[in-house]
């Protein structure tokens, strides 16, 4: 440790890209172009980001050069932020204090827009990246995760001259009080090579580029610090609150669309079933990354909360086969015990795990993704030299234990629901096959969940859930995802587990609007749709077909011509 901390850099010194022994007498953004390196700007637009912002600025100026990171800030009170803005613009960096009001954040992807444009003009940077201050870099391999500068720098070299817009294609996000463990999220953002940004959205999500349609993924993915303690969390979004309606006013809230609408989930859900998302998905361990910002000057010094013991991240142990086959990152599997769910040490390495599970390389699934989505609830090997599959996860349904458990987690939603008022009930509401969905109120499930709020549920199984229990239950483009059979299940526990006079709303999609993909006279509407369905599901597809919406995986086509009804329960 010694050695290590004689090569601690100061924030100036990081912030330089050198250590403090050895000062450049150049800058960083002319060491690129003499390396022949990829230059490269990033571009933030920040608020009062006092836990982030200084190992943003290190990290950002390490990998690419402090001249080379342009800061919008858009108008920060905490003396604390602007001193350390005012000490990155005197060492080189740049600020934009043009742009503070609430418009100016809503207009953000425009305004980066623009920022983008003005440095393309300048015919100096190989490639562009919008950044948010949670938001770091690294390049993944089979192995592992990286943010040597030197991978980084050499994986862009290789993306030079890329016509389509660049996309990260998931992050890993933060677990809110264990500082150093990692889930798969499904978050996609845009960057550009040079010469090539045509426009993006809000959330840099989805950009296009000039020259080119559609994408190219990269290996390069982003290390999210999305969450927060849940008491920090409430406390935040009371500050940022702009709604019409009181926060405590728990009816009001289930049903309410206005502005700050997107932190109405906050106040409706509880520290218990914020927790307990985060022990139903795998986490992988990534302790180095906090040690290397150390190194940088600039710790990740996060807040942090106790939390209960049924709530924990708990490691039982280690699976038997992990120290077989090639080295790979440590990744903590959920399995559920008679004491609740514990965790076990594995690891993961993509190549063994697609080795061991040829269908997948012939499917050609990004295998990081489907082993945090599916294959762990799945119990596919992580290699061949396996003997026994993984651990059984909590998968709602396939067990009795398991499913107790799901059975709990609705009773006291609706429970819950049933107390909004005194005297008053609440709107019980379903939502089948969820997905990324975030809606007020709901209990939202899908059968792989893609965030923690999401419960695990399986539409083929018996609902863990009483009868009459809900008033609304509601799913969107997923019966056309399991059989025909399978479907009549779903339907009938919908209306086993619907109230008296309650509302079944299933959207499927329309045959008509399927059948006129294929037509030469297409609509941009449909247009879209195709390029959004081949990105999507098909992401290494050279170009956009309409037969990628027809995608294997439907195994009966449940959709509406027009008029119609449901099959009889």
């Amino acid at each position: 440790m010694a050695a290590l901390e004689s090569e601690k850099l100061s924030f100036e010194a990081a912030a330089l890209g050198c250590n403090e022994r050895n000062a450049p007498t150049h800058s960083v953004q002319d060491d690129h172009a003499q390396d022949n390196m990829p230059t490269v700007a990033c571009i933030l637009m920040q608020k009062d980001e006092r836990f982030l912002l200084k190992p943003w600025i290190a990290y950002y100026s390490y990998l690419f050069g402090i001249r080379n990171i342009y800061i919008i800030d858009n108008g920060s009170q905490l003396p604390e932020v602007n001193q350390l803005l005012d000490i990155f613009e005197a060492q080189g960096g740049n600020v934009n204090r043009n742009h503070m009001s609430r418009a100016d954040y809503e207009a953000k992807g425009d305004i980066v827009g623009e920022q983008i444009r003005t440095l393309d003009a300048q015919d100096y940077y190989d490639f562009i990246i919008p950044l948010d201050c949670d938001e770091f870099i690294v390049m993944r391999d089979d192995a592992t995760f990286s943010w040597s500068r030197e991978n980084i720098l050499s994986y862009l070299e290789t993306l030079r001259g890329e016509s389509r817009a660049l996309r990260f294609p998931y992050h890993l996000a933060n677990h809110p009080v264990y500082p150093d463990l990692y889930h798969y999220f499904s978050f996609f953002k845009s960057f550009f090579s040079e010469h090539t940004f045509k426009c993006m959205d809000h959330g840099y999500h989805l950009g296009q580029s000039t020259k080119a349609e559609g994408f190219r993924n990269t290996q390069l993915v982003q290390l999210h610090f999305h969450y927060k303690p849940h008491s920090l969390l409430l406390e935040q979004a009371r500050r940022s609150w702009v709604g019409t309606v009181d926060v405590d006013d728990h009816k009001q809230l289930m049903g309410y669309s206005g502005p700050s609408v997107h932190l109405a989930s906050l106040f409706l859900k509880t520290r218990h079933e914020f927790y307990h998302g985060f022990l139903k998905i795998p986490h992988f361990y990534l302790p180095d990354f906090r040690r290397f910002l150390v190194l940088l000057g600039a710790p990740l010094d996060l807040p942090t909360e106790y939390v209960e013991e049924g709530l924990q991240i708990t490691v039982s142990g280690a699976e038997p086969s992990m120290t077989l086959g090639r080295a790979g990152t440590k990744v903590l599997i959920p399995r559920t015990s008679l004491s609740g769910v514990e965790f076990l040490l594995s690891s993961f390495n993509e190549r063994d795990y697609l080795d061991a599970n040829p269908d997948l390389t012939e499917a050609r699934v990004d295998p990081t993704e489907h082993f945090s989505r599916h294959g762990f609830r799945e119990q596919r090997p992580l290699r061949t030299q396996d003997t026994s599959q993984l651990p059984s996860a909590n998968a709602f349904g396939r067990t009795n234990l398991a499913a107790a458990v799901a059975r709990r987690v609705v009773e006291a939603y609706v429970a819950r629901q049933g107390s909004v008022q005194p005297g008053a009930d609440g709107l019980r509401c379903l939502e089948l096959g969820a997905g990324t969905a975030n809606r007020p109120g709901w209990l939202e499930t899908d059968l792989a969940p893609p965030a923690p709020h999401v419960l695990e549920l399986d539409v083929r199984r018996r609902f863990p859930a009483a009868d009459k229990s809900f008033d609304f239950i509601y799913s969107e483009h997923m019966i056309e995802h399991v059989s025909f059979e399978e479907g009549r299940i779903m339907l009938r526990e919908c209306f086993r587990v619907a109230k008296p006079g309650g509302i079944i709303r299933i959207v499927t999609p329309s045959i008509g609007f399927l059948l006129r993909l294929f037509s030469t006279g297409r609509s941009n509407l449909e247009d879209r749709y195709i390029e959004w369905a081949t990105s999507t599901f098909l992401p290494n597809a050279p170009t956009p077909q309409a037969s990628f919406v027809f995608k294997p995986r439907q195994k009966n086509l449940w959709a509406t011509s027009g008029s119609g009804s449901l099959p009889s329960a």
